[in-house]
């Protein structure tokens, strides 16, 4: 008797598992079901489209670098303009301290 309900609670214990188990791959069926549907395909395809006519390309990278070291040299130039410039200021202003001295 005792191995009779050791048993009916073993296969009630399976046909639980069993069932557990066909949900999940109803679930699973859905979920795949869900992701291959047409309509969904297509917005993914203009995601993608969007994607590819917005991202960055080697040119556009390029150009920016470009761009990116004509600036720099021209600040490079302004800053020794101004050097030059400020040195200037500072020697007129040395000789015209000099010339009040002396005179």
């Amino acid at each position: 008797m005792r191995r009779r309900e050791e048993r009916e609670a073993a296969e009630a214990a399976l046909l639980d598992r069993l069932d557990r188990i066909e949900r999940r791959l109803a679930d699973v069926e859905d979920t795949v079901a869900a992701a291959l549907n047409p309509s969904r395909l297509d917005d993914f395809a203009e995601q993608l489209d969007e994607l590819a006519m917005t991202s960055t390309t080697h040119d556009d990278l390029l150009g920016v670098r470009m761009h990116a070291a004509r600036l720099a040299a021209e600040v490079t130039r302004s800053v020794t303009e101004l050097r030059a410039d400020l040195s200037q200021l500072a020697d007129r202003g040395d000789a015209a301290s000099k010339h009040r001295q002396a005179g």
